[in-house]
């Protein structure tokens, strides 16, 4: 791989009257006598150099019309003017959240230099009631009820929500004697990681991240307890302790600022060397409402290059037999070959409030990670409302769920997938709403078309890094 990418072709949308079909246009990626078409809603299609040079000659034949309307390309002259709704615009109308984070406690035991909540910001101890607890349970057993959800996801979250584990227990057990079937999935900073907890989290099969910026300088720079003493020592002993529960499944965090990005190699390596790791999250840090950290920001250049340099190192990785799988990366890789909607961030869009769901301590109902934003605020489990009816009425009349749009993303062939990008990072740079993330858009710009050629070029280390087999 190298950093030159494919130029995509435009085939513009045309009408072939022999077999009757509207092909309804797409982006085509070629090289080495293979295609990968790309539509308008995130579709693909696997071609050979004579099929391509065929659609580009408006022709598509019996064979190439019925794969084109399988895969979503093309629609029956027939029934042309029917479907007047665009898939970005039919996506958006769906209201069926699958995903809740639980703001347990806005306290934490660490004091990261890039915090994005206003955590320790008041004294005393605020972790929610049992009272609390139990409405946001009866509203997810009505809610599972009411849609006929077989199962949700359920996401502790904190400041450290290992300061309330009690209560990740008493939700987590509330919810099965309701016969809810919940996922629950658990970011730590590790600090609190005894081997009761442990084998506490194992026994209730809660899957586990921990945060952790790379090796003991980098992680030690940037993430240390209230009195600034270090705590990668104390983060790494916990992932080791949960590596004798969970073995491989055991995944890590890496928030990348500018004083780290720039080693993400290193880093990487130090995960996959010392640490054992075959799971882990780069993420970028964004702005801060709350703290000064707009010099650790990278600029969207930096996070290109970045992104490309964790790409390289993955594939690396991978031409050695070795899975070093980045969920980023994954997520993109199966959002390009399966396409479903298994983000909530990065596979459509921004789904907060149609996907995703946030109840903060008190039991207010929030789009996404913004409990520290009142102006975002939903309404109340306390109220009785159901929830989807709660959604239906506020989600036309907040600002939060404005649609992203820029003159760029009309030429962009990864719109699909990002739409504008994450709402929250516009919020916290204080970019007018519809402005679009300027993060995600360029991640997608250096990620997706190396991720297109090594599709046509190295089916064998797409199916290593999907971990599954795709291709063949």
């Amino acid at each position: 791989m190298t950093e030159k990418t494919m130029v995509p072709l435009r085939l513009e949308p045309f009408r072939d009257e022999e077999t009757g079909i509207d092909f309804r246009g797409a982006w085509d990626f070629g090289t080495g006598g293979k295609h990968l078409l790309l539509g308008a809603d995130g579709n693909i299609l696997l071609l050979s150099d004579s099929l391509a040079e065929q659609l580009r000659a408006g022709k598509t034949g019996d064979d190439l019309a019925i794969r084109l309307l399988q895969r979503g390309f093309a629609g029956l002259t027939a029934d042309a003017g029917k479907d007047t709704l665009s898939a970005e615009a039919c996506g958006r109308e769906e209201i069926a959240p699958g995903f809740f984070m639980i703001d347990l406690t806005d306290r934490c035991n660490m004091a990261c230099r890039y915090c994005l909540r206003d955590s320790n910001a008041v004294s005393g101890s605020r972790i929610m009631s049992r009272r609390t607890a139990e409405r946001i349970v009866s509203c997810l057993a009505e809610y599972c009820r009411r849609q006929q959800m077989d199962q949700i996801v359920i996401q502790p979250w904190g400041g450290e929500p290992l300061l309330a584990a009690e209560m990740i227990w008493f939700i987590q057990d509330a919810l099965a004697a309701e016969g809810v079937q919940a996922q629950f999935t658990l970011e730590t900073n590790g600090l609190l990681l005894t081997e009761e907890t442990c084998a506490e989290l194992y026994r209730r099969r809660i899957a586990v991240g921990v945060s952790i910026d790379g090796g003991p300088a980098v992680h030690d720079s940037q993430r240390v307890r209230l009195d600034g003493s270090p705590t990668f020592a104390a983060a790494a002993a916990g992932i080791r302790r949960l590596q004798k529960w969970y073995g491989d499944a055991v995944t890590v965090i890496a928030t990348l600022t500018r004083q780290s990005a720039g080693g993400v190699g290193g880093i990487l390596d130090y995960f996959a060397g010392e640490l054992g790791l075959t799971h882990i999250k780069c993420n970028y840090v964004h702005a801060s409402s709350f703290h000064e950290n707009l010099d650790m920001c990278l600029s969207p250049a930096e996070i290109r290059s970045c992104a490309s340099e964790i790409l390289d190192k993955v594939v690396g990785y991978a031409e050695r037999g070795i899975l070093l799988n980045e969920y980023n990366l994954y997520t993109r890789i199966i959002n390009l070959l399966v396409n479903p909607q298994t983000d909530a961030c990065i596979s459509h869009g921004c789904l907060g409030g149609r996907r995703l769901i946030t109840f903060d301590s008190e039991g207010g109902i929030y789009p996404c990670d913004v409990t520290d934003y009142p102006e975002e605020r939903l309404g109340s489990v306390y109220s009785g409302e159901p929830l989807t009816e709660l959604l239906r009425r506020e989600i036309p009349l907040k600002p939060y769920f404005t649609g992203k749009y820029s003159e760029a993303c009309g030429t962009c062939p990864w719109r699909p997938y990002c739409r504008g990008g994450c709402t929250v990072h516009t919020k916290c740079l204080h970019l007018p709403a519809g402005s679009v993330d300027p993060i995600e858009c360029a991640v997608n710009r250096a990620v997706y078309p190396r991720l297109a050629e090594l599709i046509l070029t190295r089916p064998e280390i797409i199916n290593l890094l999907a971990e599954q087999e795709i291709l063949n």
